[in-house]
């Protein structure tokens, strides 16, 4: 993790199962306390960070109903971890359930909206942090009420240490962030064999893999038909990132399979034919789609290899910045080749 000195090995949050870890991207700073800060050099925080006192084994959490208080350990599901954004040198602390950070009025509390006072002035020292508010104060951990707090000028009990969200082997926070920059991220091997032999079981149960005589067969609504398709939904890296990126307020929409006869698209076809994903395929006029109000998740289920693979994968093209996707069925035949051409 950036900023981990070599050779250190920093603490790990007391609460981590195998599947969710804290990895550091700061290491605990040794000797005497220097109250000089420094600012040069460029800074690197990950995008999901469990926020721990360097010198009380405290972390900062924010509460579902938005209340800020300090426990010594995190959760075992990820969601105490808070979602970073850095505004120049200054960084604002979200939490999955959309709360920010706060230090208006002189003391720390959330916010629904990030402004001026939710966001802090970043200060390193070496490989730890003090985060500055607005009015100059310094963000604190205490040992007593009210636990979080501010101080006047930053002391031991001002600085902190980051530790990434690990889930299933991967950093979430360098998934979120590749996730926001280029619009899809692929993470692979995050269902086991087990598992996905019961998912595909499950498939062909539900007819989605009878394809006879047929392009492609789709199931839609499987959410409700078994347990597996439940859990595959709320996969909890998904979640993560999903509610992150796009809104902690998110519901899902569908939940379908899609099976394709790669003999009958060799045989059958003279060209080439495409179909798009779930919502985008609903979408009337004028198909105007905020690239950012929606998350979708694929699934491979099945090893696509040069005998069974006649998938391609298109990015609607955007004629606005990161926004107005121009939908296939929306657009001329001259317009969908030019984006064909492109197809990885």
């Amino acid at each position: 993790a950036k900023g981990t000195e070599a050779g250190a090995t920093p603490p790990r949050p007391a609460a981590c199962p195998p599947c969710v870890r804290s990895s550091p991207c700061a290491c605990a700073f040794a000797g005497a306390w220097v109250a000089k800060m420094s600012r040069r050099g460029p800074i690197s925080i990950d995008r999901i960070v469990a926020l721990r006192s360097s010198v009380l084994p405290l972390y900062v959490l924010i509460r579902p109903d938005g209340g800020v208080n300090t426990a010594d350990e995190v959760s075992e599901d990820g969601n105490d971890f808070l979602t970073t954004r850095m505004h120049g040198d200054q960084i604002s602390f979200q939490s999955i359930r959309g709360h920010y950070l706060s230090s208006e009025g002189g003391q720390i509390s959330t916010r629904r909206y990030c402004s001026a006072d939710e966001r802090f002035t970043v200060e390193r020292l070496e490989t730890q942090y003090a985060f500055r508010s607005r009015s100059g104060q310094y963000l604190s951990v205490l040992d007593r009420a009210p636990f979080v707090g501010l101080a006047p000028a930053p002391g031991e009990t001002e600085m902190f240490q980051l530790f990434s969200l690990m889930m299933y082997g991967c950093n979430v926070g360098k998934q979120l962030g590749m996730l926001e920059r280029n619009g899809h991220v692929q993470i692979d091997s995050l269902i086991d064999e087990s598992e996905l032999a019961v998912l595909q079981n499950s498939v062909a149960e539900c007819g989605g893999k009878d394809t006879a005589g047929l392009h492609d067969v789709r199931c839609s609504g499987l959410v409700g038909r078994s347990a597996e398709f439940g859990r595959l939904a709320a996969h909890p890296l998904v979640m993560q990132l999903a509610l992150r990126s796009i809104s902690p307020s998110l519901r899902l929409s569908d939940l379908e399979s899609c099976c394709t006869n790669a003999d009958h698209v060799r045989k059958e076809l003279e060209v080439t034919t495409w179909h798009v994903v779930h919502p985008y395929s609903s979408v009337e006029f004028p198909g105007i789609v905020d690239s950012r109000a929606t998350c979708t998740a694929t699934w491979f289920l099945d090893t696509l290899d040069e005998v069974n693979s006649t998938w391609a994968w298109v990015k609607a093209p955007l004629s606005d910045a990161a926004h107005l996707p121009k939908l296939p069925q929306l657009s001329s035949p001259e317009e969908v080749q030019a984006v064909v051409r492109g197809a990885a």
